[in-house]
Parts: structure tokens; sequence; C-alpha cells
């Protein structure tokens, strides 16, 4: 064959190749988006084992003063996506602590305590161009439970704050770092109050317990 004939039809042959793939791949393409329904997207289920620091701290009850030392909580979350701005969240945590207590009438006392909190509540997550970096903010209802080694075991109810940040590297993994404040309420009463603007009643609680810290652990998203 004439080679100035043959290399414009090989440059055609190749053309025509080409042009029947792509319109072989827009026209899957064109099915892909407009021949299907879109899929609803589904909620996210996380799971997120948690390791931190909370500081020490001292408190006041009828007969003692109660100093606390630093401990390292350890746990878990377990999240639930009810919008991509609310998740709720059950948590869990235990640390175990030296406790001091200071009698008003000179007597003391040492000795070790295991401390649980069982919460749920909620988390606003922030939303950000960025989706893998949701900043968020949360509280939570639950329990706290102390067992001393020779007291007897005590159960009250507890509320916590936290606030802090998810970074995401997958879908399915990512490392979540929160500061948190948990709070058991040593005293809750009803409170009646009147005056020119009229009658009203709420509920009060008190506590001098506060337990502030950090955690951090990595996200499994399911």
């Amino acid at each position: 064959m004439n080679k100035k004939f043959s290399y414009p039809l090989i440059f055609s042959l190749c053309l025509l190749t080409l042009g029947s793939q792509s319109f072989a791949q827009g026209t899957n393409a064109g099915q892909t988006n407009y021949g299907q329904a879109p899929q609803p997207q589904k909620k996210g289920i996380s799971i997120t084992p948690m390791y931190g620091y909370v500081f020490n701290e001292t408190f006041y009850t009828y007969d003692y003063e109660v100093e606390l030392e630093d401990a390292t909580p350890f746990g878990g979350i377990l999240g639930f996506e009810v919008r991509k701005d609310l998740d709720v969240e059950i948590s869990y945590f235990h640390m175990s602590t030296t406790g001091r207590l200071n009698s008003y009438y000179y007597f003391s006392d040492e000795e070790k305590v295991n401390i649980d909190y069982i919460f749920i509540g909620g988390c606003h997550n922030v939303i950000l161009p960025n989706p893998n970096v949701i900043p968020f903010a949360g509280l939570d209802l639950g329990a706290a439970i102390a067992s001393p080694e020779t007291y007897s075991t005590e159960a009250r109810f507890a509320f916590g704050l936290k606030a802090g940040l998810k970074a995401m590297f997958s879908d399915h993994i990512g490392l979540r770092l929160q500061t948190q404040l948990w709070v058991p309420v040593q005293g809750a009463g009803i409170v009646f109050s009147a005056g020119t603007g009229g009658a009203s009643t709420g509920v009060a609680v008190s506590s001098s317990i506060t337990q502030f810290g950090f955690e951090g652990g990595i996200i499994f998203k399911l």
C-alpha cells in the first residue's frame, strides 16, 4: 500500500475508534445519571474508643472535704447520625483514682475509688465547606457511679458538656478530640417564686463536683 494513503487511513481508523469509545462511555454515563433513581443516603453509625485525662478535683459534702487525684478515663461512644448536623450519642467512661476524705472533725482517710459515667445526649455538628473537618458541641445526661473500696457505692444523676473536633481521613476512619466537663449532681429541688410579674416554679440542681479533662479516640464509621 502507498504510504501517502496508508497514514491518513490509519489516522482515520484511530479517530473512529476513539470516537466510538467516547460515545459508549457517554451513553453509559447517561444511563448511570438519568436511567437510575437516586439512592437515599444512609444514616451513619459510629463507634469511637476513647482515652483521656481528668484533672484533680476537690469538693465538699456535709461532713468531709473530698480530694480526687487526677485520672485517666477510658471508654467509648456509640453515635447515631440523625442529620448531618446532629448525632445522638451513648457514652460510657470508667476511671480509677485515689480519694482523700478530710473530716471537719480532724479525721482523714484515703482509699481507691472507681468512677463510672453513663450518658446519652446530643451532639451538634458544625457544617464547614470541608466536610472532613467537623467542629462539634453537645450536652449529655445520665448517671455517675462512685465505688470506693470500703464505703458504699453511690449513684447520682449527672450531666456533661463537651466540645471538640472530628477529622475524617476516609469514609470510615477518623480522629475525635474533645474537652469535657462532667458534673455529678449533689442536690436537686423544686423552686417556687412569686412576685409582681406572677408566680413561677422550676427545678434547681446544685453541685460542687466538676471533673474537667480531655479525651481522644479513633472513629470507626459503619
